[in-house]
């Protein structure tokens, strides 16, 4: 097993990180086992506390993929490597209830099965964000906190806002 120390905070010794990483990797296993059955990884995942993930939808997760706290997945998803998303992120259905029937509580509507979402390669995703289904998020892209992602997302762009608008490119050149 090879560790990567490139992400080691400053100050922490190499013993302890290697500990926290096992323990993680441990926490992740029973996580994915036992509670979210629907969410399949390969390589370092890290899902911190009071994340849920709706057990209707598949979710696919790639290598050292991190959950802040407190994110909700009520989607289908495919995440790339190393893509981080902060604490409170929202991934959640477009049209969850039919409500164009005229003279029917939306209550009534038909619930409506939510598009899968991708998220490619290197990407971060910044604190209560939230991502409709049926987008797609480039790779190297970051979306800015407090983002409604509400359409596909360019690779190595920047995006923010409500709806999310480009903002700029991640690097100068390409």
């Amino acid at each position: 097993m090879k560790i990567e120390y490139s992400n080691m905070p400053f100050g922490t010794s190499k013993r302890r990180f290697v500990v926290n990483y096992l323990l993680n990797k441990l926490r992740t296993f029973l996580l994915c086992t036992f509670k979210f059955r629907n969410v399949n990884y390969r390589g370092f995942v890290r899902i911190m506390g009071n994340c849920r993930f709706n057990k209707t939808y598949s979710v696919t997760l790639g290598h050292n993929v991190q959950f802040g706290p407190s994110c909700l997945v009520d989607a289908p998803l495919s995440v790339g490597d190393y893509v981080m998303f902060a604490g409170n992120v929202s991934i959640i259905g477009r049209n969850d209830h039919d409500y164009s029937v005229k003279g029917q509580f939306i209550w009534q509507g038909a619930h409506q099965k939510a598009e899968k979402v991708t998220i490619g390669n290197d990407v971060w995703i910044g604190y209560n964000s939230i991502i409709l289904s049926g987008v797609s998020i480039g790779e190297g892209s970051i979306v800015a906190a407090g983002s409604v992602v509400t359409k596909n997302v360019e690779p190595y762009t920047i995006v923010g806002g409500n709806p999310a608008h480009y903002i700029k490119d991640r690097f100068e050149s390409l």
